[in-house]
């Protein structure tokens, strides 16, 4: 996922009518309207995973195959006042396609896209000429060439960056939806230059991914995976006054 923040201007000229909204906070007069909804809306800050040890050379390996270790090492704070102000602000680019974003965060503009890499770039023309023909320019990419790419390149695995900024955008058509990745947008402030100084952080988990583990009390850690599904499935069979068929 690419971020490309930019200082916005500080206010009209002095010949231009002043706006009537504060521009280095929101966007526009709308976006300082739901303000209100929006800076009590929950966050979810990511980085929350519980695994058992067992486990965790096969989730490894599927996020290193899958080219997402960039989200193990996000921040472990994150600002709820400045995610709130990005999302409050957050618009899609219809001039471009849906994987492009835009918002602004205490003056500075952010803009986010998928980029493609550069041996996809002939590619991706290849496709949008012969494979999903389209009218216009050929610089915006599509969710089904992403798709279509993603998937020639690795055979398996969606684009973890087509994955966020989708989740990013459905904050839109959702007024109750938790604001994701709060953690992961500390990196875009710190990045791009956003003051945090006077901003209120709270800590995100402790450690890496690898640091945590699940257990449950009734079942011991040693013992067999297959007899405890077993044995929680005669529990619950057992609660409910009925019988489950073992696979």
């Amino acid at each position: 996922m690419a971020g490309k923040g930019k200082r916005a201007r500080s206010g009209a000229g002095p010949s231009e009518p002043q706006p009537n909204f504060n521009t280095q906070l929101f966007t526009n007069r709308v976006n300082e309207g739901n303000w209100a909804s929006f800076k009590s809306r929950p966050i979810i800050s990511g980085r929350q995973v519980m695994i058992s040890p067992r486990y965790h050379r096969y989730i490894n390996n599927v996020i290193t195959a899958a080219g997402w270790d960039a989200m193990m090492n996000i921040p472990n704070v994150y600002y709820p006042k400045l995610v709130r102000y990005f999302y409050c602000n957050l618009d899609v680019d219809r001039n471009a396609d849906e994987f492009t974003l835009v918002s602004r965060v205490k003056g500075v503009d952010f803009i986010l896209d998928s980029e493609l890499k550069q041996h996809l770039r002939p590619l991706h023309l290849f496709i949008a000429h012969n494979v999903a023909p389209q009218k216009g320019h050929y610089d915006a990419v599509s969710p089904l060439q992403c798709l279509i790419l993603h998937s020639l390149e690795t055979g398996d695995f969606l684009d973890l960056s087509y994955l966020v900024l989708k989740e990013m955008a459905s904050v839109l058509q959702d007024n109750y939806k938790a604001l994701p990745y709060g953690a992961l947008l500390t990196r875009l402030f710190m990045h791009d230059g956003v003051n945090i100084t006077r901003d209120q952080s709270l800590p995100n988990d402790p450690g890496a991914i690898r640091d945590y583990i699940f257990t449950r009390e009734h079942i011991p850690a040693e013992a067999n995976p297959q007899v405890n599904v077993e044995r929680e499935q005669e529990t619950i069979a057992g609660q409910q006054g009925e019988h489950i068929a073992q696979p």
